[in-house]
């Protein structure tokens, strides 16, 4: 995952909005999640808000908060916050993060200025053309459109995804993977990408208490 992103033109070391797009389950947050790891802004925050949560009104205090209350702008203040299905925010919380895009500031509901520096990405499934001329903020991300292939057209990511997975389920335990196991993994197209991999890694481990093997 780290090569392909160095290949997608360095874009760890960009700081401009970046729109992660493909199928569901091609691991879009992943891609978006390594970037933010790769870059200058590592040791910070990456949060994670659904575009569905970011509707109506709501939209501002969830992003900006309160006087009293942090908003996810600020929490990821120094480092990125990533949209997962931004065709599904809603034009307030568009506005704010074109606000923020711009010149790293917007406003509370209660009118108090917030400031922050944060590097905006998003995924979509789909962006419909009339959606992209008519909103600066979604123009702004469809310019920097990254397409994620699905996990059959790069076969070579299921090997460390694999071990990464498997070791993540449980950490306490060490669970690793045997080469047989990858081998066998790498000739499945998977249609279920990403999310599918991860299912069935979670599944076989749970069989065992330390090396996933192709029995399981």
């Amino acid at each position: 995952v780290t090569e392909v992103c160095v290949r997608w033109n360095g874009l760890p070391l960009k700081t401009f909005p970046i729109l992660m797009s493909e199928k569901a389950g091609v691991g879009k947050e992943l891609y978006a999640r390594t970037v933010h790891e790769n870059s200058a802004r590592a040791s910070r925050p990456f949060v994670v808000v659904a575009g569905s949560c970011l509707t109506g009104t709501a939209a501002q205090t969830l992003l900006c908060g309160t006087e009293n209350a942090a908003g996810l702008l600020e929490r990821a203040d120094g480092g990125s916050l990533f949209v997962d299905d931004i065709e599904r925010a809603s034009p307030v919380a568009l506005e704010i993060l074109e606000a923020v895009r711009i010149g790293g500031c917007t406003s509370r509901r209660d009118g108090t200025r917030l400031e922050v520096s944060v590097r905006l990405s998003a995924s979509a499934r789909r962006l419909p053309q009339e959606h992209t001329t008519e909103n600066s903020f979604l123009s702004a991300l469809a310019s920097r459109e990254v397409f994620v292939p699905p996990l059959r057209e790069r076969k070579e990511d299921i090997a460390p995804l694999a071990k990464f997975f498997v070791g993540g389920i449980a950490p306490v335990h060490s669970r690793t993977i045997t080469n047989e196991a990858i081998e066998m993994l790498q000739r499945y197209d998977w249609p279920g990408n990403m999310r599918e991999l991860k299912n069935v890694l979670s599944a076989a481990a749970q069989e065992t208490d330390r090396t996933v093997t192709s029995a399981n």
